[in-house]
C-alpha cells in the first residue's frame, strides 16, 4: 500500500498543535507529495471508550494514525480497529512515563544513572529520598517541565509541595546543562543533536538552550539503533546525559519527539524521512 489516496490522522492537542504548526505542515506536505491526505486531528474531539473498539472525532476513521497525542489508550482502541498507529501504543505507553522508559532501558544494560521511582505518600518532607544534589521528575513530565534539581533542605521543602503523585529521582549528572538527542526512525539513527544550556541544569531549547548536530561514536548509534527496534518505534527521539568521561548515559524516550533543533542545524527533513517510513511500513502490511 503507498499513500497514493489514502487518508492518515496527525493527532494533537490542540495547546500542542499551536507551538508545532511548522513540523505539521511538513508533515502534510510530505503526505501530499505522495498524493495522500493527512488530516491535523485535535486530540480533545475524539471521543473514545477503552473497552469498546468505538472513536467518534466526527470525520471517516482513516486507514492510518501519527498520533502525538502521547495517549496509549487511544492507540490501543484505534489498533483494535485494525488501523496502524505510529507510533503504537505499547511504544506511548513506555516512552511517555520516564520511570517505565528507564527500567526498559535498564533491561537493555544501557548506561543509565541509577534511579528511584516513588509515589509521594512515601516521601519525607524533612528527609530528602537521596543525597544533594539530585533531581526529581514527574514521570509524565516533557519538555523539561516538572522536572526539580535540589541541592538543600530548603529547596527540598519548596520542591516536595508541587510534587505531582508519582516521581523518579536520579543524582545531578557530571556535566549538568548539556544532553543529546538523537532522532531515530524506523529503528535506524536519522541525526543526533548537542543541547546546552550554560543558565540551567536543563538544556531543552524551549528553555533557552543552544544547539548543534553531534557525531555519535558507532557503539552509541549501535546502542541507539538496539533500544528503538527493542521497543519497536516508528518514530522517537532519545535523549542521553554525559558522564564525566563525555560517555552517554541515558535519560529519557520521547515518543512526540519535537525536531526543532535538528531544522536549525541541518538540511534534513526529518517529516520526509518519518511519512517515507510510514508508507514502507504500510506497503507490507
Amino acid at each position: 500500500m503507498t499513500l497514493k489516496n489514502q487518508t492518515g490522522w496527525l493527532i494533537y492537542p490542540k495547546q500542542e498543535a499551536k507551538r508545532n504548526q511548522f513540523f505539521i505542515n511538513q508533515l502534510q506536505q510530505a503526505a501530499s507529495n505522495r498524493g495522500g491526505t493527512l488530516h491535523l486531528i485535535d486530540h480533545e474531539n475524539i471521543q473514545y471508550q477503552d473497552d469498546k473498539s468505538h472513536i467518534n472525532a466526527n470525520a471517516p476513521l482513516p486507514t492510518y494514525v501519527l498520533n502525538r497525542s502521547l495517549d496509549d489508550r487511544l492507540a490501543s482502541v484505534m489498533e483494535r480497529k485494525d488501523i496502524r498507529v505510529f507510533n503504537p501504543a505499547s511504544v506511548s505507553y513506555i516512552a511517555n512515563h520516564k520511570a517505565r522508559a528507564a527500567e526498559f532501558a535498564a533491561k537493555l544494560d544501557i548506561p543509565m544513572l541509577d534511579f528511584e521511582v516513588w509515589q509521594k505518600q512515601d516521601l519525607n518532607k524533612n528527609a530528602p529520598p537521596r543525597p544533594y544534589p539530585f533531581v526529581i521528575k514527574d514521570v509524565y513530565g516533557r519538555g523539561g517541565t516538572s522536572v526539580w534539581l535540589v541541592e538543600n533542605i530548603k529547596m527540598w521543602h519548596s520542591v516536595y509541595e508541587q510534587l505531582p503523585d508519582l516521581v523518579i529521582s536520579q543524582p545531578l549528572g557530571p556535566q549538568p546543562g548539556k544532553d543529546v538527542r538523537v532522532f531515530v526512525v524506523g529503528g535506524h539513527v536519522v541525526a543526533a543533536v548537542l543541547r546546552q544550556n550554560e543558565h540551567d541544569f536543563k538544556s531543552n531549547i524551549s528553555l533557552g538552550g543552544t544547539s548543534e548536530l553531534y557525531k555519535l561514536t558507532r557503539f552509541e548509534t549501535n546502542m541507539t539503533e538496539n533500544l528503538a527496534k527493542s521497543l519497536n518505534a516508528d518514530y522517537v527521539s532519545i535523549d542521553y546525559i554525559f558522564d564525566e568521561h563525555g560517555g552517554l548515559l541515558f535519560n529519557e524516550i520521547e515518543d512526540a519527539a519535537g525536531a526543532r533543533s535538528l531544522y536549525q542545524n541541518s538540511d534534513i527533513n526529518i517529516a520526509e524521512v518519518f511519512i517515507d517510513h510510514v508508507e514502507k511500513t504500510l506497503s507490507t502490511m
